[in-house]
């Protein structure tokens, strides 16, 4: 069955500045800061439902066998956020601090950033950055 998401906290809109502040450096690790767990990070800070909560891995190899069992990352990602209660929607209507997925360039989920025309992704390399544009999947956070 599946529940009801949360509604938004309360100054929601400083609630993700301050998560995109707080998660914009840092090294890439898989389990502890990745694209997966970013995302769900920031569902969990703006509605403190936290998606990720049935999905547990930390290396690489664990990560692999976790997006393989739910049919690839597409899959993931709706699979934990319809579970949720989280509504798909046409990634060029996401709002602010909405899950999205992205091939960049393979595929990874984020989240829509605080000016509402980009999607941030934690990558191997840091921070990345496109436009809500390039965005294949969203779902509406709260």
């Amino acid at each position: 069955m599946e529940s009801q998401p949360k509604l938004r906290v309360n100054d929601w809109v400083g609630v993700l500045g301050r998560y995109i502040a707080e998660n914009s450096s840092g090294k890439f690790a898989y389990g502890v800061r990745d694209c997966c767990l970013f995302s769900a990070g920031a569902v969990k800070a703006l509605t403190g439902v936290d998606v990720m909560a049935d999905v547990h891995y930390s290396n690489a190899r664990g990560a692999v066998r976790e997006i393989r069992r739910f049919g690839g990352v597409d899959e993931a990602v709706r699979s934990v956020m319809s579970k949720a209660g989280f509504e798909e929607v046409h990634p060029l209507t996401a709002h602010r601090g909405d899950v999205v997925v992205a091939d960049i360039p393979k595929p990874a989920a984020g989240i829509v950033s605080t000016d509402g025309w980009y999607a941030i992704f934690i990558t191997p390399t840091g921070i990345g950055r496109v436009p809500l544009s390039h965005c294949r999947l969203a779902w509406r956070v709260g």
